[in-house]
C-alpha cells in the first residue's frame, strides 16, 4: 500500500511507528526530532518539508473527520454539491468547498506545521531560524472524468493543472528573526523563485554569491524598507495537456494589474484585469487590443529568449483554422512537444 496510512510499502525510506499511522504525523514527528537533534548544534541546518497533505487520493485524517462533517451538514443543509460544466468541453469544475475529508487533510497539515513551529521555539530555535510556508499550485478543483474534485477555488478562475489565477495562486508565509514587522501583508504578486535571494540576504550570504538569479530579493519588503515589486512582469508556460483538469497547451503573463494568456492550439488570446476582475470572467482582449498586443508582445519575447519549448501543431486539412498558430508565432523556437 502506499497511501496516507501505514504500512507504507512503496516507500522503502519511512518506517511507520505504528501500523495505520497516518503520514503527515509521522513527518512532522521525524522533523521535530531532527530539530532536537540539532537544538545544541552550532552549525546551520536547512529542514525542507514537502507534506503529502493536500494531495490526492483524498484520504481524510479521521481525528477531525467528524468534526468537518458536522460543520457541512450544519452549513448547506445537506444539498447536492454544486458544480458546472467546464466552456470547454472537457470535465466539471466544483462550486463549493463542503468536502468534509478534504477540510480534514488541510487541518491535519495546519496542526502538523503549528507543531513543527512550537518546537522550534521550546528549543530555542526560533530566535535563528527562517521558517517559509508555500504551495507548489491551486488546489484539485476542475476534474475531466464524471466525479466531482474534491476541492473548490472560488473566487478565483480554475484550479491546478491551470494558469487561471485558481492555477498558479498560492500562499506563501515568510517568518524570520530579523523581520520586526509582525503580520505584513502584501498583495503584489511575487514568486517561488524570489526566494532563493530573499534567503541569501536573510542569512547574510548574499554577498558570497555571484552570477545571474531569476527571482527577485523580498528582503527590503519584509524588513518594511521597501515596496513589494508589484509591477514587474511574470511569466508562467505550460505546453501540455494537463490530463485531470482539461488544461490545453498555453503560456500566460502577468504586469501589474494586467494578465494576458495564450493558447497554442488555436492562438487565442485572453486578457483579464486581476484587479477589478479576479475570477477571470471577463476577456478583455478586443475591447484592450493595445494591451493585449503589448503583452502578447512580451510573452512572445520572453518565450523566445528562454529558449522555451513550443508545441508544432499536426494537422491535415490545409484550411484548418488553428494553422494560424505557426505563423503567429514565427521565430519562437520550437522543440519537444508534439501536438
Amino acid at each position: 500500500m502506499g497511501g496516507y496510512y501505514s504500512p507504507w510499502r512503496r516507500n522503502p525510506f519511512i518506517t511507520a511507528k505504528y501500523d495505520g499511522e497516518y503520514i503527515t504525523e509521522h513527518i512532522t514527528n521525524t522533523a521535530i526530532q531532527f530539530l532536537e537533534e540539532m537544538r545544541n548544534e552550532s552549525t546551520p541546518f536547512l529542514l525542507f518539508m514537502s507534506y503529502y497533505n493536500i494531495h490526492g487520493p483524498v484520504t481524510p485524517y479521521l481525528r477531525y473527520l467528524n468534526q468537518f462533517t458536522q460543520k457541512a451538514r450544519e452549513m448547506y443543509n445537506g444539498t447536492e454539491t454544486p458544480y458546472v460544466s467546464n466552456a470547454s468541453g472537457y470535465g466539471i469544475t466544483r462550486m463549493r468547498q463542503d468536502n468534509a475529508a478534504l477540510a480534514s487533510m488541510v487541518a491535519a497539515l495546519d496542526e502538523s506545521v503549528g507543531n513543527v513551529t512550537k518546537a522550534l521555539n521550546e528549543f530555542g530555535l526560533d530566535s535563528s531560524t527562517v521558517v517559509i510556508f508555500t504551495s507548489d499550485n491551486g488546489g484539485f478543483s476542475i476534474s475531466t472524468s464524471k466525479k466531482l474534485p474534491p476541492g473548490c477555488c472560488l473566487p478565483f478562475r480554475g484550479g491546478k493543472g491551470w494558469l487561471y489565477e485558481g492555477g498558479i495562486r498560492v500562499p506563501l508565509i515568510i517568518r524570520a528573526p530579523s523581520i520586526h514587522t509582525p503580520a505584513l501583508v502584501s498583495n503584489d504578486p511575487v514568486t517561488s523563485m524570489d526566494l532563493y535571494s530573499t534567503i541569501l540576504d536573510i542569512t547574510g550570504l548574499s554577498k558570497e554569491q555571484s552570477g545571474n538569479t531569476d527571482g527577485k530579493s523580498l528582503y527590503k519588503f519584509l524588513m518594511n524598507l521597501s515596496e513589494a515589486d508589484g509591477a514587474r512582469a511574470l511569466y508562467w508556460h505550460y505546453p501540455h495537456y494537463h490530463t485531470q483538469s482539461g488544461w490545453r497547451p498555453g503560456a500566460a503573463v502577468l504586469e501589474g494589474e494586467w494578465k494576458l494568456l495564450i493558447f497554442f492550439e488555436t492562438g487565442d488570446i485572453e486578457l483579464y484585469n486581476i484587479i477589478q476582475d479576479v475570477g477571470e470572467t471577463t476577456n478583455l482582449a478586443d475591447i484592450n487590443n493595445t494591451k493585449a498586443q503589448e503583452l502578447k508582445a512580451k510573452l512572445q519575447s520572453w518565450l523566445t529568449q528562454t529558449g522555451a519549448s513550443i508545441p508544432k501543431l499536426k494537422y491535415n486539412d490545409s484550411s484548418c483554422a488553428t494553422k494560424c498558430l505557426l505563423s503567429q508565432w514565427r521565430g519562437v523556437r520550437r522543440m519537444g512537444h508534439s501536438l
